[in-house]
């Protein structure tokens, strides 16, 4: 599948954002929460997660490429996408600094804005097609000092003097990736120096839609496999399409317990069409939901409604009342019963 690179770097912006603020400017709301990474894991990710943290005074951002793919696509290379407006509103006097690379296309691009202006834009890919605008950026021309005209093709070597040049523009796309991103990290990424900034942890978030289901002011609880709720003496479980893991589903009975002070509530179970898990886990939560709920509905449909079709599910679950419905409401009336 190749290795992907997206990220985007604010220079030492002066006003404090939330992160909640952050997404929900972007457009990136309702949002997950995920378990935090390092940034050397959150910056090549494939998945489309968002990283958020902070180094040396700068702001940083991971993408699975939502904000960046168009900027990437762009036939207007001066024009500032919505997410470089945004940030230049919320950081005004800051460089905002988008870097993106694709090793399966060698492709490359940067972007920088300041106050709201394109200063530069860059973008070559394995077809040799470059797009520029403004002035080179100084990150650059060490690059370029290592290249000359052959042929009528602009040929790069490596660091060494004496390397030959045998390298296209389009191969060198981390070199121009990670130099301009050094601009504000300091070091390069791909680098030995880059250890302390590798490490840095950034929270990770998900744009997840489904989480309009939580009724306004709400408090949750995030757990690995699912966000949860208190609604009217109900716990209401949103699923997400994390595998399901002998280790992940006790550390969520764990989180139950904990949510519910240990008394068996009823418990609605939302989402998770798409859950997949192992025999060991769902033998595991055969196991565990009796002692954990009083009663179980479900929206016909999904993952949930062929796990009650499991026959160790049918010999477990005879002590507690399960049903599916239709709709929420329904759900809602029939478990409220069982409080």
């Amino acid at each position: 599948m190749g290795w992907k690179c997206s990220m985007i770097i604010v220079e030492r912006p002066d006003l404090a954002v939330s992160d909640e603020q952050l997404l929900q400017e972007l457009g990136l709301a309702p949002f997950a929460t995920l378990q935090s990474r390092a940034l050397e894991l959150a910056v090549g990710s494939r998945d489309t997660s968002i990283g958020i943290g902070r180094f040396n005074g700068r702001l940083i951002i991971t993408e699975g490429h939502q904000l960046t793919e168009k900027l990437e696509r762009t036939k207007h290379p001066a024009a500032l996408l919505p997410y470089e407006l945004t940030l230049s509103r919320l950081f005004p006097g800051s460089e905002v600094l988008s870097v993106a690379c694709h090793s399966t296309s060698n492709y490359a691009m940067h972007s920088l804005v300041k106050d709201g202006v394109k200063l530069r834009y860059r973008r070559i890919d394995c077809d040799g097609k470059a797009l520029v605008h403004g002035t080179p950026l100084a990150e650059e021309e060490p690059i370029y000092t290592r290249s000359q005209m052959i042929d009528g093709v602009r040929m790069f070597r490596r660091d060494e003097p004496d390397a030959a040049y045998e390298y296209t523009e389009d191969q060198l796309m981390e070199d121009f990736t990670f130099e301009v991103a050094k601009r504000h990290l300091g070091v390069r990424l791909d680098r030995d120096e880059a250890e302390a900034v590798n490490d840095v942890e950034l929270r990770m978030y998900r744009l997840d839609p489904r989480r309009k289901l939580i009724p306004k002011g709400m408090r949750t609880w995030d757990g690995e496999l699912a966000t949860y709720w208190m609604e009217d003496g109900v716990l209401v479980a949103l699923l997400n399409d994390e595998e399901r893991t002998v280790s992940k589903v006790m550390r969520s009975v764990e989180l139950v317990k904990e949510i519910t002070g240990g008394k068996r509530l009823p418990v609605l179970m939302l989402g998770g069409d798409r859950v997949v898990g192992t025999r060991e886990a769902e033998e595991l939560s055969n196991e565990q939901s009796p002692l954990v709920y009083s009663a179980m509905a479900w929206i016909r449909g999904g993952w949930i409604s062929r796990w009650s079709e499991n026959r160790s599910f049918k010999q477990r679950q005879q002590a507690v009342p399960h049903r599916a419905f239709a709709k929420k409401e329904q759900a809602m009336a029939w478990l409220r019963e069982f409080r």
